[in-house]
């Protein structure tokens, strides 16, 4: 079944639009004109990607950075521990030290993939 997600003048390049349907959550991506459809959700932690960031096909989750390619849903990174230079006080960042040993053993999974099409200036999700 194909559902009408969005116009293509709705979203810029490098842009995104979170599409829902039925129990289905999806972030539909510009990637320079071309479309893709991946699940809204991290393949790390299940945090929403609606406040991702895109920069040409890698997808960046804003809660710990773990990266995908939309164009294949593929993970390409794990979660990323905040950089040491920040400066914390000693109980805070011996806790920070201890959940980054802990989300590293959290597996990040690919994103599902939805196929995408158009039709005149409509962008088709199959879901």
């Amino acid at each position: 079944m194909k559902i009408q997600a969005a116009r293509t003048g709705e979203i810029l390049p490098g842009g995104l639009k979170a599409v829902r349907h039925g129990q289905e959550r999806i972030l539909l991506c510009n990637v320079d004109g071309n479309y893709y459809a991946v699940s809204e959700q991290c393949g790390h932690m299940k945090v929403s990607m609606t406040a991702a960031s895109l920069y040409r096909h890698i997808l960046t989750c804003p809660l710990h950075k773990a990266q995908f390619d939309v164009t294949t849903g593929r993970a390409l990174s794990g979660p990323v521990p905040p950089p040491p230079w920040r400066p914390q006080p000693k109980a805070t960042s011996d806790y920070m030290r201890y959940e980054e040993m802990e989300m590293v053993k959290i597996p990040t999974r690919d994103l599902k993939v939805y196929p995408v099409s158009m039709e005149g200036d409509l962008i088709l999700i199959e879901v």
